[in-house]
């Protein structure tokens, strides 16, 4: 199996836990309700586990396909539903949420208000991915 398809899994499912983290409110980077520290409520957790369903389904069913012996499209499947469900969160934070807290207010957040998120995921899940992919 190639390091790419390893590293698009794996920054995949990086880039899902992420995304998940910020919308939970790890780093604070978001106002929620008027509330930079919050604690989340059961409608809160609800909503955030509906988001997540789909994609763990997704990626189970790819463990399922990787213990059966088909890794390479195992690993594509686990990729492919983990960005889609980041991408799930993401929109769910940019329908949710304001603008980033006063301190993380500047140019860039003002013009794309979810960029501190992008940055955040996406690095580390980039990161994950050239870790992965090239080592």
């Amino acid at each position: 199996m190639s390091g790419e398809l390893v590293g698009v899994g794996i920054g995949g499912f990086v880039y899902f836990i992420l995304a998940l983290q910020v919308r939970m409110g790890l780093p604070p980077f978001y106002i929620y309700n008027g509330l930079i520290f919050f604690s989340p409520s059961f409608d809160e957790i609800r909503e955030v586990l509906i988001l997540a369903f789909p994609p763990f389904i997704g990626v189970a069913v790819s463990m399922v396909l990787m213990g059966a012996g088909y890794a390479e499209p195992g690993m594509l499947l686990m990729g492919v539903t983990a960005i889609w469900g980041g991408l799930r969160v993401r929109q769910s934070i940019r329908s949710k949420f304001g603008l980033p807290l006063p301190w993380c207010t500047n140019l860039w957040t003002l013009r794309w208000p979810l960029f501190l998120f992008d940055l955040w995921t996406g690095a580390f899940a980039l990161g994950a991915f050239a870790l992965i992919a090239w080592a």
